[in-house]
């Protein structure tokens, strides 16, 4: 009896120890499947344990439960097993087109209309002429009832006579330029119609210059080379042309005089007071004029040298503007520095 009590008891241990580790087996696995984001199988539902077989014979102290020896390894849960993350696909940019821009039509511009007087045409020929040469205009103006054509001054800054006025819409005539032209001549046509409208236009016609060299800083519209004179004095210069028998009084201060030479070879020239040391007193013309003219003595001071002769370079330009700009005079002193006469403002100054 003792014998078969015993024996239910072993199978009941064993029994247990069966649904320990098939319930350890499906923890296992549900913990692996239940944390898995990815698989789609649900977990097993754990295996209810064996009921034991109870005894109908009275209950006899139970033997001591039977420990399993070191040599028999005890099944260990493994480690939990963590789901490797997904690897998620990034999308790639999806490149999009450039906006290609609208084409609106444009609209079509309204022309506006068609004034009753304007000028196609106005041209010179030939471009360029010989200094005091003939130049050829031709125009053509529609709708106008009468046409008139101005040339403008040397400088091109205001309008002169006119040249020619009813003329016919359409035509030509031949005009010379007149000699102080150096550079260039510009012409004005001016075309009214009926209503009194006007058209204008511009041409210009460029001018050949007659000098290969010259000291001016364009074109000049003269150039000689005569005898001339020259003195230093302690506040300016003195300069005698032969060829105009002028002498011109050049002060410090930047003003000049120009006086006639009256001087004729023998007349007799008293200076007032002695040059100190160092010092002379001018004679001939410039003496004359030095003796006659206290207040260009005063202002020169003394000659600082004697006078001497050489060949000077003179030169005119058209000076200043307006209807009448004067003549504007380049001359050269024996050092070759050149010196510029302002008529208009009695002032001079020397070139760089």
């Amino acid at each position: 009896m003792a014998r078969a009590t015993s024996s239910r008891i072993g199978v009941a241990v064993v029994a247990s120890l069966i649904a320990v580790l098939v319930i350890g087996a499906a923890l296992l696995v549900w913990l692996w499947l239940g944390h898995n984001p990815n698989s789609g199988v649900e977990p097993a539902p754990s295996p209810q344990p064996a009921p034991s077989t109870t005894s109908t014979i009275p209950a006899a102290t139970p033997a001591p439960t039977q420990t399993p020896s070191p040599t028999e390894p005890v099944a260990m849960p493994g480690p939990t097993l963590e789901p490797s993350p997904a690897v998620t696909s990034t999308p790639q940019s999806t490149s999009t087109p450039a906006r290609q821009p609208t084409h609106t039509p444009s609209p079509t511009p309204t022309q506006p209309p068609k004034p009753s007087v304007y000028i196609r045409t106005f041209t010179a020929s030939p471009d360029p002429i010989e200094r005091s040469g003939t130049v050829t205009l031709t125009w053509d103006a529609p709708g106008a009832e009468a046409v008139g054509i101005t040339r403008l001054s040397p400088t091109g800054d205001i309008f002169l006579e006119p040249e020619a006025h009813d003329l016919p819409a359409q035509g030509s005539m031949d005009l010379q330029v007149p000699d102080n032209y150096v550079e260039s001549v510009k012409y004005y046509l001016g075309a009214r119609d009926a209503t009194g409208e006007l058209a204008q236009a511009y041409v210009t016609v460029g001018v050949l210059c007659s000098y290969d060299e010259y000291i001016a800083p364009r074109c000049p519209l003269s150039q000689v080379h005569p005898w001339a004179a020259y003195e230093p004095f302690e506040r300016g210069h003195m300069v005698w042309r032969e060829d105009t028998r002028e002498i011109y009084v050049l002060y410090d201060d930047g003003d000049y005089e120009t006086y006639l030479d009256t001087w004729q070879e023998g007349d007799p020239v008293v200076i007032p007071g002695t040059p100190p040391p160092g010092l002379y007193a001018p004679v001939r013309g410039f003496g004359n004029l030095y003796a006659s003219q206290p207040q260009a003595r005063e202002r020169l001071g003394w000659a600082t040298a004697e006078e001497e002769g050489y060949t000077m370079w003179v030169e005119t330009r058209p000076g200043g503007s307006g209807r009448y700009p004067g003549i504007t005079t380049y001359f050269t002193l024996p050092d070759g520095t050149v010196l510029n006469l302002y008529p208009f403002t009695s002032t001079w100054q020397s070139l760089p």
